[in-house]
């Protein structure tokens, strides 16, 4: 799964940079993978700080009807 994906980033950044150095495209798609893993990182972070923070706010409001 991994290489399918690091194949089709090479693929992509072949074509749309025109970079034909393999060295140079794989460090390319290596850091935008990298960069992408980030990001999702970061938003399932946040995610995760939302729904916690929306439990937070139900259990508070059942906890002053109860």
């Amino acid at each position: 799964m991994l290489a399918d994906k690091l194949e089709k980033k090479l693929k992509n950044i072949e074509k749309k940079d025109g970079i034909i150095d393999s060295y140079a495209l794989l460090v390319k798609a290596s850091l935008e993978l990298i960069d992408e893993k980030l990001k999702l990182q970061e938003k399932k972070a946040g995610s995760s700080q939302l729904i916690e923070n929306e439990i937070d706010e139900l259990i508070s409001e059942l906890d002053k009807t109860i």
